[in-house]
């Protein structure tokens, strides 16, 4: 798969010191948060995310301190990865669910890429009727419903578009998308690429999926940290 994800577990935020590894924009954004869960939540995005480059994007950075790594949301909220203040066409997702924070990094610039962490959990009978199309309930076990739900918002932040769309106007039956209504325009602005799915059990207890466009050249084995 022509993307890299890293996963983190917030408590590895512990005795982190903010300072060393966040930029001075960075940092003030951290300081904004007034509830400490939604800032930890932040960090470890931020922090995954950061790793995540420096991984795997060594040879086309180097070797990068990660106050020089930093997303900053577009016009529609999606994260744009900026490198010692220059905006790189590396697409980046971040996304964090109770204990764990996740960012996937493609490895090709200028690639539709988005990815979603969620923990697997009983969800409402009105929360499934919202979300989910007729047509995709196969299944009402909680680990189905997780999966497809993360495709959904992955196809979405992969759309660049988010939950600014309905989620009945993506639809999976299989690991390729399909796309309605207020998502078409999104979908057309990329060219109607095909956009598919790769879904993970792990962390254990969660599912994360990867929405990424269909790579014509074939492609192996997403790399997972």
């Amino acid at each position: 798969m022509p993307y890299a994800i890293q996963t983190l577990r917030l408590d590895e935020l512990d005795g982190l010191n903010p300072d060393n590894a966040l930029s001075a924009e960075e940092k003030e954004r951290y300081a904004s948060f007034k509830i400490e869960k939604r800032r930890r939540e932040w960090l470890g995005g931020r922090m995954a995310l950061k790793q995540a480059v420096q991984k795997h994007h060594n040879t086309l950075f180097g070797h990068l301190p990660q106050a020089l790594i930093t997303a900053r949301p577009d016009e529609k909220g999606k994260p744009r990865l900026y490198i010692d203040g220059q905006l790189s066409a590396i697409p980046v997702s971040i996304s964090h669910s109770s204990e764990y924070a996740a960012a996937a990094v493609g490895l090709k610039e200028g690639m539709a890429l988005g990815m979603d962490l969620e923990k697997i959990e009983e969800r409402p009978v009105s929360w499934v009727k919202e979300v989910f199309h007729p047509a995709e309930l196969t299944s009402l076990e909680p680990e189905f419903l997780t999966a497809i739900w993360t495709k959904k918002e992955a196809a979405l932040k992969a759309l660049g578009i988010g939950l600014n769309a309905s989620f009945w106007d993506v639809r999976f039956r299989s690991d390729s998308a399909e796309f309605y209504g207020s998502a078409l325009p999104a979908w057309h602005g990329i060219g109607s690429k095909t956009i598919l799915t790769a879904t993970y059990g792990k962390p254990k207890g969660y599912i994360m999926s990867i929405a990424f466009e269909l790579d014509s050249q074939g492609a192996d084995d997403g790399r997972f940290n």
